[in-house]
């Protein structure tokens, strides 16, 4: 794996002389368990496309293979990811790559009717704003990225609810404003392709990782089930994963495909949360190979070359070894054909939404679901109440000494399990020691509904609490502080209020 200058890329010829080292010149049939085992490596087909680590967006209609967000990056103009309705501003696609220098970015927009017309774009990488953008345009980036971050700003086609407030405080020193707006639309909005440009203005061949179907049969997960099921072990989030009991005997992981699945090789994307040290890999009923497993220099994933080329139906991945026996944690898991690698599938998405929404119906929840709720307050602090102040003669506003701060929350529940919630703070000072900090603190995840009633509703939310700061005072370099780390708390849902038991502070709604 060149993991120097991409996302994903393999060097084939390397990979399969080790894939073939000690092999004889047969291949077995069938007769001792299902499947075949390959001693001489089968040719394969070669592939120079360039894959992310991971791919993720806040949601995407079913079936994804259709409309998922990997039709974002598949090389097809005609094919497109569709967000769910509801959420249009504010929906993002994030991928993950191996420090690959980026250039710039390009988005190709749904322009029809029946979408949301996407009017500018904001870009994230490693977390932090590079700006907004008018979509349609070649968007600069000029860096080496791990996490680039997409999210779909302005839109048409939009109900917005605004309940602003002004304060009249001309007698004190301290004046302030605060808005409240509920967003919902019907349409989806739509990103037909999203393309990147290297140094040099070329494109890079950057393709979404194929998607395959197959049943999954786990021999346990730990609580909370919500946060270390199976289908979380291919959702593209590092944080979200699947947990087993440390205690079982037995500790088989089944995936059983529709057809015949060739599969040469085993890669963990994510290395800082992932604990299994020892692993064996087979066809069912076949003898079972050992594996270490041992992060790369540069923790840049884990690629396992499987002793020899498997092709079945039904693959067994069993734990045998974790980190000071804990219960083992894989965050994501991806397999190798021998030309690319591959995700899984095992549920329908459609299914799980129509849970969530019929969870919540009759409760006031439903409300909140498939929307945005923003609330923002701005206050401008003097040293003195502005009645004094323009008392004095040729006093001009402009020039006194004051710090405008702008604080601002955003929530959103999607049907498909999923929330965002995201606190800003923008402080700048003006006069004797000019300078600006900035904070913000992100937490993304899952939810599930506890108790529900038509006048309040309560969710826990399981996430990845992410929290920046940035701080440029006048005459010192500017500091800047990250933190990532993984959290539950609960949130309470009444008609005009939601209050959050950690980590953020209550906010107003406009439903």
């Amino acid at each position: 794996m060149n993991g120097k200058k991409t996302g994903i890329r393999y060097a084939l010829p390397l990979l399969l002389s080790v894939l073939a080292a000690g092999c004889g010149p047969s291949n077995k049939g069938g007769e001792e368990g299902e499947g075949i085992v390959f001693d001489t490596v089968p040719v394969f087909e070669t592939d120079s496309f360039l894959y992310p680590l991971s791919a993720r967006s806040s949601s995407y209609l079913f079936p994804e293979g259709t409309f998922g967000d990997i039709k974002a990056i598949d090389g097809d103009p005609n094919t497109a990811w569709h967000t769910l309705p509801g959420l249009v501003s504010g929906e993002y696609i994030e991928f993950d790559f191996d420090s690959l220098y980026i250039g710039a970015v390009e988005i190709s927009t749904a322009k029809e009717m029946r979408f949301s017309r996407i009017k500018n774009v904001k870009v994230y990488a490693e977390g932090k704003p590079l700006g907004t953008f008018p979509a349609e345009m070649r968007i600069p980036v000029g860096k080496k990225v791990n996490t680039l971050r997409i999210e779909l700003g302005e839109t048409d086609g939009a109900n917005k609810i605004d309940i602003p407030y002004v304060a009249d405080s001309s007698r004190s020193t301290q004046t302030e404003a605060l808005t409240s707006e509920s967003i919902y639309s019907s349409k989806s909005a739509a990103v037909f392709e999203v393309a990147f440009f290297d140094v040099k203005n070329r494109r890079i061949p950057v393709r979404s990782l194929p998607v395959k179907a197959a049943k999954m049969n786990f021999y346990g997960v730990v609580s909370p089930r919500q946060m270390y099921n199976g289908r979380l072990l291919f959702d593209g989030r590092k944080g979200f994963g699947w947990k087993g009991p440390a205690d079982a005997e037995d500790k088989t992981l089944l995936f059983s495909f529709n057809e015949d699945q060739v599969i040469n090789g085993l890669f963990f994307p994510f290395t800082e949360n992932l604990n299994v040290t020892k692993i064996g890999f087979r066809l069912r009923k076949r003898p079972l190979p050992e594996y270490e497993v041992k992060a790369a220099a540069g923790g840049n994933g884990i690629f396992i070359p499987l002793k020899n080329t498997l092709k079945g139906k039904n693959f067994e991945l069993v734990i045998l070894e974790t980190r000071n026996n804990e219960d083992p944690f894989i965050p994501e898991l991806l397999f190798h054909d021998g030309s690319r690698l591959f995700s899984i599938y095992s549920d329908s998405l459609q299914f799980y939404q129509k849970q969530r929404v019929d969870s919540s119906r009759n409760t006031s929840l439903a409300g909140y679901l498939d929307g945005r709720v923003i609330t923002t307050e701005s206050r401008k602090e003097y040293a003195h109440p502005l009645q004094v102040i323009f008392s004095k003669t040729k006093t001009v506003q402009d020039t006194l000494p004051l710090k405008a701060v702008q604080d601002e929350m955003m929530f959103r529940l999607s049907s498909n399990g999923t929330f965002i919630i995201r606190e800003t703070h923008n402080e700048q000072t003006f006069g004797d020691r000019p300078g600006s900090r900035r904070a913000e603190r992100m937490a993304e995840g899952y939810w599930i509904l506890e108790q529900g009633s038509a006048e309040e509703s309560k969710i826990t939310c399981f996430a990845e609490l992410r929290e920046s700061e940035t701080d440029n005072a006048a005459g010192r370099q500017s500091a800047e502080r990250t933190t990532v780390r993984t959290v539950n708390f609960d949130v309470r849902l009444l008609r005009n209020y939601i209050y959050f038991s950690g980590y953020f502070p209550a906010m107003t709604t406009g439903y």
